[in-house]
């Protein structure tokens, strides 16, 4: 699952890594749009990353 604070209720998951990756760059356009469409400003914060990956087994 993936999450993006600067955008609440931002999130989205997928099967694989890469997957949720791909998934979580289509959620942020997609909130964006919205945020754009409403005539909201866009969120301003720093690059950055974080990820942790729940194995089971």
């Amino acid at each position: 699952m993936a999450f993006v604070p600067a955008l609440p209720g931002c999130h989205t998951q997928g099967e694989t890594l890469e997957e949720t990756e791909s998934n979580v760059i289509e959620a942020i356009g997609l909130y964006l749009e919205c945020l754009t469409a409403e005539g909201q400003p866009a969120p301003i914060e720093g690059r950055s990353f974080e990820c942790r990956v729940t194995l089971a087994g």
